[in-house]
C-alpha cells in the first residue's frame, strides 16, 4: 500500500489524473476502511471533471460518516459542478453547521452566488473565506472576479502581499497574479495590470505546457472520419439537441440565455458528454488497420448521448449543451444525432484572442491561452475545421455573428430561432433575466443587459498586444 500511495502522489503532482484515479481506485479497494484514500479518490474524480461519481461517493460516506467536513465539501462541490445550486448551498450550509466560519463552506457559498449572479453575496462570503485562507491564490482570483475596486483597495495591499510571501517567479503564483490584474486594471493602473497578466500567463504556460501538433493530428483524423457531406435523413421525433460551438469566449453562455429564454428548452450548460462519446470511439478506432467510422460506432455514441443527456433532463422538448470545444466534433455530433442543430458562434478575432489571454480555465483544460503565438496556431485549427464542417453538415450548422447579436437583437435572435427550431417570443431578447445557472467566467456579464463595445477592449492594452495583433494579421484574421 505505501508504494501504492506514493505512485498516487507522483501522479497527482505531474496532474496526471487519469492515473491518480485508477491508482486511486485501487487503493480504495484494498483499504476500503481509510477514508483519506477515499477523499483524494473523490477530489482526483472532482479534478477529471466526474461530478456524477464524486457525488455517489461521498452520499455513500456521508451515510457512514454524517459530521465529515471533507465528504459534505465534496457534494457541495460536485452540486454546483452538476448545476444543482441549491443543493451545492445546502451541503455548504451543512458543513457551516458542523463547523462556523468552515472556509471550505464560504468559498463554496461564493460560487454558488457568483453563478446565479448575486456578486455582492459572493463578495461577502468570499472575504470571510479568505479570513481563514489568506494564502489561498484561487480564492483571490475569484474574489477579484466579483469585487469592485477602489484606488487604495485593502484586498490589492493584501495581494501583494500574499505574493511577497510566494515570490512573484514561484509557479504557485500564477493565479495570483492573474488576480492582480483585474483589480489593477479596474482601477485603470493598466501598465502594471499588464505586466501581472504577462507574468501570470507565461508561469501557467511553464505548468501546463502546449503543443499544436497533437491537436493537429487528431483534427485530421476527425475530418478524414466525416469525410463527405452528410446525406439528408428522417429526423427521429422526441426529444431534440442543440449544440452551441465556436472559440471560448465567443458568446457560447450569451447565446445559450438567449435560447433559453424560448419554451420548452433546458439550457445544461458545459457538458463533457459529446468528449466522453467521442474519446472512447477513437481509441477503439486508432486501433483498426482502416480507422474509418464504422455504424456500430455511431450507434454506440448515440446511445451514450442519449442516455446521458436524459439523465440530466427537467422534461424540456429541447436541450442545449454550450461547450465550445464541442466545435472539433461538429461532424460525429451531427452524424450521430440526426436530430441535432449546431450553432457556432463568430467574433472579432482580435476580442477572442484577447479574451482568451487575460483569463483562466478551470484545471488548465485551455493549454494553448497562455502565448500569443499558441493562441493564433489554435485559432487557424479551429478555422480550418470549421471550413470543413460547413462543407459536411450544410443548414444543419448555423453561424451566428456575437456582434450581430448585441448589435440588432430583434431580426438575430428571429434568425437564430429559426435555424435551431425554437418557437421566437419577445423574451428572447432579455437573457439578462434566464434563470439558468453560469459557471463560467461570463458570470458576471451575461447577468446584465447586452451592450456593445466589448470586442473593443483590447485597444486599452494596444500596444502590448502589438505582437499578437502582428500574430492575426500574418495569418489572415485581420
Amino acid at each position: 500500500m505505501p508504494e501504492l500511495l506514493n505512485l498516487v502522489n507522483d501522479a497527482e503532482k505531474d496532474e496526471n489524473w487519469l492515473e491518480a484515479r485508477r491508482l486511486l481506485e485501487a487503493a480504495s479497494t484494498l483499504a476500503p476502511e481509510i477514508t483519506q484514500i477515499t477523499k483524494a479518490l473523490c477530489d482526483c474524480l472532482l479534478e477529471l471533471g466526474d461530478a456524477e461519481e464524486a457525488l455517489r461517493i461521498a452520499d455513500l460516506q456521508i451515510l457512514q460518516h454524517p459530521n465529515d467536513l471533507d465528504f459534505w465539501n465534496v457534494k457541495s462541490r460536485a452540486m454546483h459542478e452538476l448545476n444543482r445550486p441549491h443543493e451545492a448551498r445546502d451541503a455548504a450550509n451543512r458543513m457551516l453547521e458542523i463547523s462556523p466560519d468552515n472556509a471550505l463552506a464560504w468559498r463554496n457559498l461564493g460560487l454558488v452566488a457568483r453563478s446565479l449572479g448575486d456578486m455582492n453575496e459572493a463578495e461577502t462570503f468570499y472575504l470571510k473565506s479568505l479570513e481563514q485562507r489568506p494564502k489561498d491564490v484561487a480564492l483571490h482570483l475569484q474574489l477579484s472576479h466579483v469585487r469592485k475596486y477602489t484606488d487604495d483597495d485593502p484586498h490589492i495591499h493584501q495581494m501583494r502581499s500574499a505574493l511577497a510571501k510566494i515570490g512573484k517567479d514561484n509557479p504557485a503564483s500564477g493565479l495570483l497574479h492573474f488576480a492582480l490584474f483585474e483589480a489593477l486594471h479596474a482601477v485603470k493602473q493598466h501598465d502594471s495590470a499588464f505586466e501581472h497578466l504577462a507574468k501570470g500567463n507565461a508561469l501557467l504556460s511553464k505548468r501546463y505546457g502546449f503543443e499544436l501538433r497533437p491537436k493537429l493530428a487528431l483534427a485530421a483524423l476527425t475530418k478524414a472520419l466525416v469525410a463527405k457531406p452528410l446525406q439528408e435523413q428522417d429526423t427521429p421525433s422526441g426529444q431534440r439537441f442543440i449544440f452551441v460551438t465556436g472559440l471560448p469566449r465567443s458568446g457560447t453562455t450569451l447565446t445559450e440565455r438567449v435560447l433559453s429564454r424560448a419554451p420548452n428548452v433546458q439550457a445544461c450548460g458545459e457538458l463533457s458528454f459529446v468528449k466522453e462519446a467521442i474519446v472512447e470511439r477513437f481509441d477503439a478506432i486508432r486501433n483498426r488497420p482502416d480507422k474509418k467510422l464504422t455504424p456500430d460506432d455511431v450507434q454506440i455514441m448515440r446511445d451514450h448521448l442519449l442516455k446521458r443527456f436524459s439523465e440530466i433532463s427537467d422534461g424540456s422538448e429541447i436541450q442545449i449543451d454550450k461547450m465550445p470545444l464541442n466545435f472539433r466534433w461538429i461532424g460525429l455530433i451531427c452524424t450521430a444525432l440526426p436530430e441535432a442543430k449546431i450553432v457556432h458562434l463568430n467574433r472579432d478575432p482580435r476580442a477572442v484572442a484577447w479574451s482568451l489571454y487575460k483569463h483562466t480555465f478551470k484545471r488548465g483544460s485551455h493549454d494553448f491561452i497562455y502565448k500569443f503565438e499558441d493562441i493564433a496556431g489554435y485559432m487557424v485549427l479551429h478555422r480550418d475545421l470549421m471550413k470543413h464542417w460547413r462543407h459536411i453538415c450544410g443548414n444543419r450548422l448555423f453561424d451566428l455573428n456575437y456582434s450581430d447579436l448585441v448589435s440588432d437583437q430583434l431580426s438575430t435572435t428571429q434568425a437564430l430561432a429559426e435555424a435551431v427550431g425554437v418557437e421566437w417570443t419577445p423574451e428572447l431578447l432579455s437573457p439578462e433575466k434566464a434563470t439558468n445557472y453560469v459557471r463560467t467566467s461570463s458570470a458576471g456579464q451575461v447577468t446584465k443587459p447586452l451592450y456593445t463595445g466589448s470586442d473593443e477592449s483590447w485597444r486599452t492594452y494596444e500596444t502590448q498586444l502589438a505582437p499578437l495583433m502582428h500574430a492575426l494579421s500574418t495569418l489572415d484574421f485581420i
